[in-house]
């Protein structure tokens, strides 16, 4: 064990704790410590795939990357000594902690970690055979079998207990009531009958007005002087709404709700501020509690393809990507619908990003090379060059299949960016 080493490349910081990872540091050396960074990264990108249930968002992938680390470095401590080493450590808690704000299911957490210990045993059998002597194998591999099981045994205890007690502490706050209440109305089906009446007083909201949902999602490196919730209240008050409702459901996440009694001003959201990188997205206006659910897609579905396309730093709404959210909802058969109609025009580069974009912009234009080239601000001939360019690679004019052609276009802006 003392000879594992990550393999060569960038090299990832820990995310545990200085002390944890100085004291495993201590005992094993640097070397084994960063092979077990490593292979703890590995193992939580296998979890968020195979569970997807644990979420989605920075925040979740860093909560699970801080499990897999703390288990995985606790393990490599344990084999190397022979011993089980199951202090309790503040990362527990941390990952623990934050499963349980996010509603991810005990059973949910208890798979990811027997799943994790399942693979991670065939990751130390397999390094087992490749550094250990033939003739010391046996043993060695009999320690790692029986120290894992032990381990596994112990820590889902731990996790189960810490659980149990997380829960009860957050169902009693008044955060965890109107999440609970939100989540309720979300994941209900559209047939289910929802009392209005108690979920508005749960909420301190009315369900019985016009909705609009926002979406926000901010980069680590977001200056935001009032936060993502502040940004909500100035986005959403910006519009008319007379009441607003926010949830922090990640750290870098936020999801809201404006109540209007009037028709939103949407001709005032190109004058919101919005810091810069920030994924601001509005979904339309609908009214009753069935509103306050399709609105809150829209948003969603808004912020995935403005996160797609890098339009960050102002207001999208559910109207500009309305046609686009329908042509990449099944993303594998979008890209070979792209490729298809588009052939070689789907090739990355500069000059097929600029070859792309003329052709929306000409087709938008209803095809005047003038009219292009000022919205580009190029020479008109430059246009007519780019145009015929275009066509010469796809191999067929422009008005051929140009419903096609043009959906093809929306699609390569946001899959080839």
């Amino acid at each position: 064990m003392f000879d594992l080493r990550a393999e060569a490349g960038e090299r990832l910081a820990p995310v545990c704790s200085e002390e944890l990872v100085d004291e495993v540091t201590a005992r094993l050396g640097a070397g084994p410590v960063t092979w077990a960074v490593q292979i703890a990264a590995e193992k939580a990108q296998r979890h968020l795939f195979e569970l997807p249930r644990l979420g989605t968002g920075r925040a979740t992938r860093d909560t699970v990357r801080l499990g897999t680390e703390l288990c995985t470095l606790r393990m490599l401590q344990s084999i190397a000594g022979g011993t089980v080493v199951l202090d309790p450590a503040p990362e527990t808690v941390t990952m623990v902690r934050e499963h349980v704000r996010r509603g991810v299911p005990l059973t949910t957490l208890l798979t990811s970690i027997r799943t994790g210990h399942a693979w991670l045993g065939e990751v130390f059998v397999q390094n087992c055979r490749r550094l250990v002597p033939l003739q010391l194998q046996p043993a060695a591999l009999e320690r790692i079998s029986r120290i894992l099981f032990e381990y596994v045994l112990g820590y889902t205890d731990e996790v189960s207990e810490l659980y149990e007690g997380e829960l009860q502490r957050w169902q009693v706050s008044a955060d965890a009531v109107r999440d609970a209440a939100i989540r309720t109305i979300l994941d209900s089906d559209v047939n289910e009958e929802i009392d209005t009446r108690a979920s508005s007083h749960a909420l301190g909201y009315d369900l019985h007005q016009t909705h609009r949902a926002l979406v926000l999602r901010a980069p680590d490196d977001a200056v935001l002087e009032d936060g993502l919730a502040g940004l909500a209240r100035r986005v959403l008050e910006g519009l008319g709404a007379r009441s607003v409702l926010t949830t922090q459901v990640e750290r870098d996440e936020l999801w809201a709700w404006g109540g209007f009694t009037a028709d939103p001003a949407d001709d005032l959201i190109d004058s919101v501020d919005v810091a810069s990188g920030v994924i601001a997205a509005l979904g339309g206006p609908h009214r009753r509690i069935e509103g306050f659910r399709s609105s809150h897609l829209e948003a969603r579905e808004t912020a995935d393809i403005a996160a797609l396309s890098g339009d960050g730093g102002r207001v999208v709404q559910f109207d500009e990507v309305s046609l686009l959210s329908l042509l990449i909802g099944d993303q594998t058969r979008a890209r070979a619908f792209m490729h298809r109609e588009l052939g070689h025009l789907a090739d990355k580069g500069e000059n097929m990003q600029m070859l792309r974009e003329t052709l929306l912009a000409y087709l938008a234009c209803r095809r005047s090379p003038q009219t292009t080239a000022e919205r580009l601000y190029v020479a008109r001939n430059t246009v007519v060059y780019r145009v015929k360019r275009a066509e010469e690679i796809r191999g067929r004019t422009l008005s051929e299949r140009t419903l096609e052609l043009w959906s093809a276009l929306l699609i390569a802006r946001v899959l080839l960016r």
